[in-house]
């Protein structure tokens, strides 16, 4: 489970017990922020006021186009720090922030052990197929080879609202549930994302899980399949340990 935390200017975010041991800053951004009116992420300008507060503002915010695919960027490779076609990012430079939005799909921060390098993951129905977790895992590991992982699943939309078709549903063996109340199957996506970090070896006491449901919490969370375009987004974000300076 995960826990809210209030920061000095309003803002609200959920973190994970288990990644806030490490001492890597990160946080599930909620609708609830600084000032009036809802708190929505649409670019990485939307998360500088708060990182400025929480005396992150020197690290750069990584976060771009995404575009339900599995393409996983990394420091050092200009290319990929462009961002556009990115569903996951990794880092392990102090001087960066990694991010995600999300509205609806389900969010992924996953830090080494050492808190020595991280990674953010936006993960669809798409990008779940398409491997996304484990790409990002194994991005991390190949930037910190010595370390196991960490991750934490954050809110997404649950079971009981994600009705899917028989063609998403066939494309699943785990994950798809059927029962007398729904008339087509409803897909499980938190359940797929924790399959897959096991799959991808992160052992399951390293493994924080939201019970959040965006669908269902209109007044934290915004929803694409509740409200539709314009719903507003969450972010995902996290850092190394340790500041740009090192220390």
């Amino acid at each position: 489970m995960l826990r809210e935390r209030v920061h000095p200017g309003g803002w609200r975010t959920l973190v994970s017990p288990k990644l806030e041991s490490l001492g890597v800053p990160h946080g599930f951004t909620t609708a609830i922020g600084g000032g009036d009116g809802r708190w929505s992420v649409k670019s990485a300008d939307d998360l500088s006021p708060m990182l400025d507060e929480e005396g992150f503002g020197r690290r750069v915010v990584v976060m771009g186009r995404q575009v339900h695919g599995s393409e996983v960027s990394l420091p050092g490779v200009p290319s990929s720090r462009g961002c556009d076609g990115f569903d996951a990012h990794a880092t392990n430079r102090p001087d960066e922030m990694v991010a995600v939005r999300t509205a609806d799909c389900v969010p992924v921060l996953l830090s080494a052990t050492d808190g020595g390098c991280v990674a953010a993951v936006h993960a669809g129905w798409r990008g779940l197929e398409a491997g996304v977790i484990a790409k990002a895992c194994a991005a991390v590991r190949d930037l910190e080879p010595v370390a196991g992982l960490i991750a934490a699943i954050g809110p997404c939309v649950c079971v009981e609202h994600y009705e899917v078709g028989e063609e998403v549903a066939g494309r699943f063996e785990h994950g798809v549930v059927r029962n007398e109340r729904w008339l087509k199957p409803h897909l499980d996506l938190r359940a797929v994302a924790l399959r897959q970090l096991l799959a991808s070896e992160v052992h399951p006491d390293q493994i924080d899980v939201a019970t959040e449901c965006t669908f269902s919490d209109a007044k934290r969370f915004g929803s694409y399949r509740r409200d539709g375009v314009g719903c507003g987004h969450q972010a995902a974000y996290i850092g190394v340990r340790g500041e740009p300076d090192g220390s």
